[in-house]
C-alpha cells in the first residue's frame, strides 16, 4: 500500500511541476500572434542585406569572396604544474579574394530582389495588421 501511495504522490507531483511549467493561453496567443512578423522581418533583413552586398560589388566592380582558412599558431600552454611554454594551437583566419562579376546581371538581379523586398514590405504591413487584431484577441485569454 505504502507503494501505491507513493507512486500516486509521485504522479500528483509530476503533473504540478510539469503544470508551473506551461506557457498561459494568452502568452501562447502572444507567441503566435507575433511569428508571423517575425518571420517576415527576417525575410527583409536578409532581401536588405542581399541587396546591399549586390549594390556594393557593382560599385566596386567585382565580389569578394571570404573563406576560413585554419592556420597553426603559436599559443602559450601550461604543464601540469602550471609551466607557460610555446605550443602549437589551431586558429583561423579569414582570406577574400575578389571575384570577377557580370555587371548586367547583377543589375538584374538586383532589380528582381528589389522587386521581391516590395513585396515583401507590402505582406508585412498586412502581417502587421493581422497581428495588431490577434493580440486584440488575446487579452481576452486567461493569464495563468
Amino acid at each position: 500500500m505504502k507503494q501505491k501511495t507513493f507512486k500516486v504522490s509521485m504522479a500528483i507531483v509530476s503533473l504540478v511541476t510539469l503544470a508551473s511549467c506551461m506557457t498561459s493561453p494568452r502568452a501562447v496567443c502572444q507567441r503566435e500572434a507575433e511569428a508571423e512578423v517575425s518571420s517576415i522581418n527576417t525575410r527583409l533583413s536578409y532581401l536588405d542585406s542581399q541587396i546591399s552586398t549586390k549594390n556594393s560589388n557593382i560599385n566596386r566592380g567585382f565580389a569578394i569572396h571570404s573563406q576560413q582558412q585554419k592556420v597553426i599558431v603559436t599559443g602559450t600552454c601550461r604543464t601540469s604544474s602550471g609551466l607557460e611554454y610555446d605550443c602549437p594551437q589551431n586558429g583561423y583566419e579569414t582570406v577574400e579574394t575578389p571575384v570577377s562579376i557580370n555587371p548586367a546581371e547583377e543589375r538584374k538581379t538586383l532589380r528582381d530582389l528589389a522587386s521581391q523586398r516590395s513585396k515583401v514590405r507590402s505582406t508585412l504591413k498586412q502581417a502587421y495588421s493581422r497581428r495588431g487584431k490577434a493580440l486584440d484577441q488575446c487579452q481576452f485569454l486567461p493569464n495563468e
